[in-house]
């Protein structure tokens, strides 16, 4: 997506200094605002604008397609290969001024304190459960807040531990251009609800299952599994003819922070926690599988115990512990 280059830039620095003076930071103005701006940069400035109020051309630029990304760096920090400066970034649209807005600085905080360097939980506390994940063609992964007008990029240390490494504004959407999301922990997968009948079931589904074997309806679906197969659709019904289990592998499911079938465990510690159980599921007709469960959430990520990746090919839903 055409954001990709905003964090390219904020991850490694291309453009070393050359004697440019420090950068003091002045202006007093600390605040990232989401949908408008972050510091003394905002959104719809030009450069020349920016390099105006900041006293000096920028320190580094770079173009990807139709975009151009200017980058003052903070503090006067030299920059070297093995280390990458705070930097403020401000990329250019068609229009010449500023689409977006970012910074790597811990110096900048949102209304509610928030800022790079903290963990993913403060930013969903403060702005609200309307955000996606996905990773950008760099492999970084983002949340983004569609109609905030915020982008997150983070790193994971380790189990469910997140860090903001950069914040990016933008001109918010009037509503997330994503669809929401279609795994629902303790609640069900697409149309199936945990605790349907059978008959249920297959009528929220809107057709009879390819197979059912004894406590099991199946069906194949139109969507895609991580191997480009045909996925599946399952529900495990308990001796009341109740269901109360369901997976799936399809990669077009996912949960409310965009793990889906194909995301590793770490993206799904990062959105329920570092509070899950570690035990295998042996699914009939199956290899057995390794999973993480979060008895609490009602949700559990199901990868092959000899996979290094541990790479989820299951996620499933069952009632709250």
């Amino acid at each position: 997506m055409r954001w990709t280059a905003v964090f390219v830039v904020l991850s490694v620095i291309l453009v070393p200094l050359t004697g440019q003076p420090a950068f003091s930071q002045a202006f007093d103005e600390k605040a990232v605002r989401p949908g408008e701006a972050i510091g003394p940069l905002r959104l719809g400035m030009t450069v020349d604008q920016v390099g105006a109020l900041l006293g000096r051309r920028p320190d580094g630029e770079s173009t990807e397609g139709s975009l151009r990304v200017y980058r003052w760096n903070l503090d006067g920090s030299a920059h070297s290969g093995a280390s990458a400066v705070p930097v403020l970034s401000f990329t250019i649209g068609a229009d010449g001024t500023a689409e977006a807005v970012s910074t790597s600085s811990s110096a900048f905080a949102t209304p509610g304190g928030s800022g790079v360097g903290m963990s993913l939980k403060a930013f969903k506390e403060e702005l609200g459960p309307a955000y996606r994940g996905y990773k950008d063609g760099a492999g970084v992964r983002h949340l983004r807040f569609d109609t905030v007008g915020v982008d997150l990029a983070y790193d994971i240390r380790g189990a469910g531990l997140t860090t903001v490494r950069s914040i990016s504004v933008f001109k918010p959407a009037a509503a997330m251009p994503a669809p929401g999301p279609t795994i629902l922990p303790g609640v069900g997968i697409g149309p199936l609800r945990l605790g349907m009948s059978a008959d249920e079931a297959i009528r929220a589904v809107g057709r009879s299952p390819q197979a059912r074997r004894g406590d099991m309806l199946i069906w194949v679906l139109d969507e895609r599994d991580v191997f480009g197969n045909n996925a599946w659709l399952w529900a495990w019904l308990d001796n009341k003819g109740a269901v109360d289990f369901i997976y799936t592998d399809a990669v077009s499911h996912r949960t409310a922070q965009g793990n889906a079938p194909g995301t590793g465990i770490l993206e799904l510690q990062a959105e329920f926690g570092a509070a899950f159980l570690s035990r295998p599921l042996v699914i009939p007709g199956q290899t057995a599988f390794m999973g993480i469960w979060y008895e609490a959430q009602g949700v559990v990520g199901l990868y092959h115990p000899g996979d290094a990746d541990k790479r989820i090919l299951f996620i499933a839903v069952f009632k709250r512990g």
